[in-house]
C-alpha cells in the first residue's frame, strides 16, 4: 500500500498540488528522505470522513494506509517531515535560528496598508529582522545548508517559506529579498532552486498569487 498525502489542489488545476507552503515543506522532506508517497490534491467537498473527524480537515496530511483509510495517518507537517527525515544537530540549531519566520511573512503579506504606511512598516522590519537573522545564522554555520553541507530538514522548512515570499512578497508587497544586506541568504536561495527534490515540487507562482490574495481578502 502507497501512501497518500492529502493536500490543497491548486487553484490553476484542481488535479496537481497546490500552493500550501507547508505541503510543500513535507513533499520536500519526503522526497529527500526517499519515501514513496502518492500527492492526493483533495478539495474541501472531497475530503474522506475520517479526515475531517480525526483531524478536523486538516492538511497536509500523510496516511499511510491510503485515501480511503485514515489509520495512521498524521496531519501536522512538521511531523510528516520529521519522520521522513530525521533532524541532525545543524537542522536543530538552524529552526530555532527560524522561530517565527512564517508568522512574520503571513502577518506582512496579508497587511494591506501601502508600503511604508500603517502597519507596514512594523511588519516590514519584523520580517526583515528574521531574515537578517537567518542570513547571519547560514554565514556563521560556514555550511552550505542550514541542514549542513548536505540538504537536510531545516532547509526544506525554511526554503519552501523563502520561495513563497519571493513569489507574493514582490507582487503584493514591494518587497524582495535584499542580496546586498544578506548576500548568504539570498545564494542560498539560488542554491536551493538548483535542488531537485525542491525543485520538483515547488507550487505554481501563480496558484501562490491567488492564494494570497484570498488571505489578504480578495486578491488585492
Amino acid at each position: 500500500m502507497t501512501a497518500a498525502l492529502l493536500c490543497k489542489p491548486s487553484y490553476l488545476d484542481p488535479s496537481k498540488v497546490g500552493d500550501c507552503p507547508f505541503t510543500h515543506f513535507a513533499r520536500v522532506a519526503l522526497h529527500l528522505g526517499g519515501c514513496e508517497y502518492i500527492p492526493w490534491p483533495t478539495a474541501p467537498d472531497a475530503k474522506p470522513n475520517w479526515l475531517l473527524d480525526e483531524h478536523g480537515g486538516s492538511m497536509p496530511c500523510l496516511a499511510p494506509m491510503g485515501f480511503e483509510n485514515g489509520d495512521g495517518a498524521v496531519s501536522d507537517s512538521f511531523k510528516i517531515a520529521s519522520t521522513a527525515l530525521p533532524p541532525t544537530p545543524a537542522d536543530t540549531a538552524s529552526l530555532a535560528a527560524a522561530d517565527g519566520f512564517f508568522p512574520s511573512i503571513a502577518k506582512f503579506i496579508k497587511n494591506t496598508d501601502a508600503v511604508g504606511e500603517g502597519q507596514d512598516v512594523e511588519l516590514r522590519q519584523a520580517l526583515v529582522d528574521v531574515l537578517v537573522r537567518l542570513d547571519t545564522h547560514l554565514q556563521s554555520s560556514g555550511a552550505t545548508f542550514f541542514g549542513g553541507e548536505a540538504v537536510g530538514l531545516a532547509d526544506a522548512s525554511i526554503a519552501t517559506k523563502l520561495f513563497m515570499l519571493e513569489c507574493v512578497g514582490n507582487h503584493y508587497k514591494s518587497f524582495t529579498l535584499d542580496s546586498g544586506r544578506m548576500p548568504a541568504l539570498s545564494a542560498y536561495q539560488k542554491r536551493m532552486l538548483a535542488v531537485p527534490e525542491f525543485e520538483s515540487t515547488k507550487p505554481e507562482l501563480a496558484d501562490a498569487v491567488t492564494g494570497w490574495g484570498q488571505a489578504r481578502g480578495g486578491g488585492h
